[in-house]
């Protein structure tokens, strides 16, 4: 009897040990330093087609580098993205917010009820292909302008197998992607426009509120197929295909 109890203490020293290495490793990880980045947009754009792909421009002022960083971001998500924004235009950040919906990633919208109409506007898009879409109540300006992505409040909130696949991602870090800029051809090219991107989770945590309030309150987005414009119909990407997006 003695011995069994002898055990049993010796073994609960080993959890409490094993505990104890897992609560440090947690507390180390939750405490590195914040990951911050900022993008800048302005008026002196000046185009490098050629070099602006390898990454190592060296134009100071180039709309491709400063897209390309922020389509990064967005290539870059794995378990989940919610964007509130205003309007969105700019067909290759339009291309790489679906090519994260057919990769599995799980994509809410919530945007503006009058700009979803506007000519060019991407929205009725992404509607069709299913991806939820809420819009603010008519007479209200949703004037947001930020994105989350991997954020850990969301993923908590997510069915099982999207969790264990963030589980799989522990050392992922969540980002939320905020500033003036719109994503439009118009902001990219032509305006002083800034983005700021960081990891920490008190803040992305308050942007998580601020959506989820947003999503919850305002009504669902619904497109009839029929009423889509020839231009609005994408067919829906082959991810085995050379040309997927």
């Amino acid at each position: 009897m003695q011995a069994i109890k002898s055990g049993f203490m010796y073994l609960c020293l080993c959890w409490l040990h094993v505990l104890t290495l897992f609560q440090k490793l947690l507390a180390k990880y939750r405490h590195e330093p914040d990951f911050t980045d900022v993008i800048l947009f302005n008026d002196k754009t000046l185009k490098s087609n050629e070099m602006h792909k390898n990454g190592n421009c060296p134009r100071r002022f180039c709309t491709p580098c400063r897209v390309n960083r922020l389509i990064a971001y967005i290539d870059n998500a794995q378990v989940c993205m919610d964007i509130a924004h205003l309007v969105i235009t700019h067909d290759s950040i339009f291309k790489a917010v679906l090519a994260a919906w057919y990769r599995g990633v799980n994509v809410r919208i919530v945007t503006d009820p009058e700009m979803v109409h506007i000519r060019g506007s991407q929205m009725r898009k992404l509607c069709s292909h299913c991806i939820p879409i809420h819009v603010a109540a008519k007479r209200t300006i949703m004037h947001h302008k930020f994105t989350i992505i991997d954020g850990e409040q969301r993923i908590l909130q997510l069915g099982s197998e999207e969790r264990l696949k963030a589980a799989r991602l522990l050392q992922r870090r969540g980002i939320v992607m905020t500033g003036s800029l719109n994503w439009t051809e118009q902001g990219t090219r032509h305006n002083y426009e800034n983005v700021v991107i960081t990891s920490n989770r008190k803040v992305i945590a308050r942007y998580q509120e601020i959506f989820d309030n947003l999503y919850n309150y305002y009504a669902q987005l619904t497109i009839i197929f029929s009423e889509l414009y020839h231009s609005e119909i994408e067919k829906i990407p082959d991810r085995n295909a050379k040309d997927f997006y």
